[in-house]
């Protein structure tokens, strides 16, 4: 029939791949190989630091023996056709049913060498954190004050909070390859990792009491355009250096920080200090009043460390300040305290009137000083006094009106009986 056919098929292959690592100036770091059993290479990078360069000679030789097979078409079967023409009767033979039969084969064997460079810093983040903390009771329960300086000398994606909140770097990571690699160099083949910015500053989630106060970094300002006009320019930050962040927890624990890399599977290295550069100083708010007319009263304030003593000072632009809310009022008094801590200011009030006084720390000064307070607050409550005549003589005149008017009718209706029956009038 004259048809035929080849068809290929791998029977055996090898291959050797040889990685070599060499720092910026050339000199060989470390060397491996492998053959047709081994998926990856193995190199010891230890003698390189963070942000070194490091550059990859990949050589990989594959060999392969070929089986190359020929076919030929073969009629396997046969059948007679006839037809009469003009009283003629002719036959003729035709295939009826054929196959694939091998007419031979031969060997070849193959062999290609395939080259690459390529170059990665290392990746090996150290995190040091400086944090405080201090204990303070509020409606009768402790709760910690804590603060966090987190720096990394390279990119990290964020760090877990000691309430299981989370920090957030605007990073984003993927990793990707080249298929057309695989085809090339089979199963053992390079990633690259890339990281972008996806965010304009780090944020803080899944917390209540956690917050960032300030972060410092490399930033770059972005205009985007509308459709009449340039839009106000965005800042966003590139590099995360340095972040700080406070909250409270009801016991802090600096062991419970979790930091994670941009690198799935990288050790962070993490170093932790107390008290290295933020003293957090606990405040402790007192507040009494002084009726100084009929309507007037007085609150006076003091604010201390209470286990020092010392006089906490709000006068002057420190980002303290002292608030008052009077129930009776519908505004809030500022006041600060002097070089004693004290302070005082006076309101037209009644009895029973509410003072709800607070002392806090700017959001500004907490990100920026390393002076840092804890709130603290205080309620008072204007009371009748008792350490006079008339005010003892007002209440036992209410008192008694009070009395009658809850049991007076009872008291009529005993009456009554106790005459009906006794003819006498009842004693009371």
């Amino acid at each position: 029939m004259g048809a035929t056919m080849r068809r290929y098929s791998i029977i055996d292959r090898d291959r050797q791949i040889e990685i070599t690592a060499r720092d910026s100036s050339g000199n060989v770091i470390d060397q491996d190989s492998t053959g047709r059993s081994a998926n990856s290479v193995s190199l010891d990078l230890s003698s390189l630091e963070a942000d070194d360069e490091v550059f990859f000679d990949v050589t990989k030789e594959i060999k392969a023996v070929e089986r190359e097979t020929r076919y030929r078409r073969v009629c396997t079967r046969k059948k007679t056709r006839c037809r009469t023409t003009n009283g003629e009767r002719e036959c003729s033979r035709y295939c009826a049913s054929s196959e694939w039969r091998e007419s031979g084969s031969s060997t070849n064997h193959d062999s290609v060498t395939v080259e690459d460079s390529c170059s990665g810093v290392i990746y090996d983040p150290t995190v040091s954190v400086s944090y405080t903390s201090q204990t303070k009771t509020e409606t009768f329960t402790e709760r910690d004050f804590y603060y966090l300086d987190v720096e990394s000398d390279q990119p990290i994606a964020g760090f877990k909070l000691p309430d299981d909140g989370y920090v957030s770097y605007p990073y984003g990571h993927t990793t990707t390859r080249d298929r057309e690699y695989d085809a090339a160099l089979g199963e053992l083949t390079p990633i690259k990792h890339h990281v972008a910015s996806f965010a304009s500053e780090p944020t803080v989630s899944s917390t209540l009491d956690g917050e960032l106060y300030s972060f410092d970094g490399e930033m770059r300002f972005y205009r985007g355009s509308s459709a009449y006009e340039f839009e106000e320019t965005e800042a966003r930050v590139t590099n995360v250096d340095s972040v700080r962040v406070g909250g409270t927890v009801n016991e802090f624990d600096v062991a419970s920080l979790d930091m994670y890399p941009i690198i799935p599977g990288v050790d962070v290295n993490t170093d932790l200090e107390e008290e290295s550069n933020l003293n957090l100083v606990e405040s402790e708010l007192k507040t009494k009043y002084e009726q100084v007319g009929d309507d007037e009263y007085t609150v006076h304030i003091e604010l201390r460390d209470p286990e020092s003593g010392d006089p906490i000072t709000t006068a002057g632009d420190n980002g303290l300040s002292i608030s008052i809310d009077h129930s009776a009022s519908n505004g809030i008094v500022s006041v600060d305290t002097d070089s004693n801590g004290e302070a005082k200011h006076t309101f037209t009030a009644d009895q029973g009137d509410v003072f709800r006084t607070t002392f806090n720390q700017s959001f500004e000064s907490r990100a920026g000083g390393d002076q840092l307070y804890t709130d603290s607050r205080d309620v008072l409550e204007i009371r009748l006094p008792i350490d006079s005549t008339t005010t003892l003589m007002k209440i036992f005149g209410e008192s008694v009106w009070a009395i009658l008017f809850v049991f007076g009718p009872g008291l009529l209706l005993l009456s009554a009986i106790y005459y009906a029956f006794t003819g006498k009038v009842h004693p009371f």
